[in-house]
């Protein structure tokens, strides 16, 4: 990813902009200092990582880019980001209820500073923590299938 920051003018996403940097555009973008806070969040939740969670933060990522187009660009790792710690969340409550709160204010802030994608990573929070409880759901099924 960090090789693709120079060229962050040429991936920016807009209304009008060809296909192809919806699809890259999460990959770099903003600088060194928003691409080392998102590897900094990526490695503290790389445990988290399976295949289809990327599939899938990566495919609603780029489905947010087509939906949710302002004028500045946007979507980028952030909301890759705010996916898993989405999906955290509720280890997170049975840990420790202050760091959700906290999360949640965070995110509250990135909706009211600009040059934040606050709504986009609101909505990628909301659908990391509806990924977890929808795979816990899949997991308890699968056990009372198998008893």
């Amino acid at each position: 990813m960090a090789l693709l920051v120079p060229y962050t003018d040429k991936l920016a996403v807009y209304g009008t902009s060809p296909a192809y940097t919806h699809y890259l555009y999460v990959m770099g973008h903003a600088g060194w200092l928003h691409y080392a806070v998102n590897v900094w969040t990526l490695l503290a939740l790389h445990n988290l990582f399976r295949w289809y969670r990327m599939a899938t933060a990566y495919a609603l990522a780029v489905i947010i880019g087509y939906v949710m187009l302002p004028d500045l660009p946007m979507v980028g790792a952030s909301v890759i980001t705010c996916f898993f710690i989405g999906f955290a969340t509720p280890y997170f409550w049975r840990k420790s209820r202050l760091s959700v709160f906290m999360t949640i204010a965070l995110l509250a802030m990135t909706c009211i500073l600009p040059g934040f994608a606050g709504v986009q990573h609101v909505v990628m929070y909301v659908a990391g923590f509806a990924f977890s409880w929808t795979e816990g759901a899949v997991h308890s099924l699968r056990r009372y299938i198998r008893e």
